[in-house]
């Protein structure tokens, strides 16, 4: 049993390591969620663009995190290299399963 300790104000036990792909994970579903959060303003048939839209500016602002922490590109566990590569991933995808130019023209045409 862990001894409540004041003065270990981070919280970790010495006896349970924390797993660092965890904290990467979260991180990651955090940035999708606020991005699909932050897409649900527009219009239902632009949600797929925009939020292709802003899952690249996500994986520019993590990797330009990654920049400036100086992370290093090919660590045991998961980096912050590797969520930006799977917001990229992720927006590609949305990109090619629903075309821009269709989305377009069906918010032309208007309800």
């Amino acid at each position: 049993m862990n001894v409540y300790d004041p003065r270990d104000w981070q919280g970790s036990r010495n006896g349970d390591p924390t797993d660092p792909n965890i904290d990467s994970l979260i991180r990651c579903g955090l940035a999708v969620a606020l991005c699909l959060c932050l897409a649900s303003f527009y219009p239902w048939e632009l949600v797929p663009a925009v939020l292709s839209l802003f899952l690249l500016l996500a994986a520019l602002g993590i990797s330009l995190v990654a920049t400036v922490c100086e992370e290093r590109l090919d660590p045991p566990h998961l980096s912050r290299w590797d969520e930006a590569a799977a917001c990229m991933a992720l927006s590609l995808l949305l990109k090619i399963l629903f075309p821009v130019q269709p989305l377009a023209q069906a918010a032309a045409a208007g309800p």
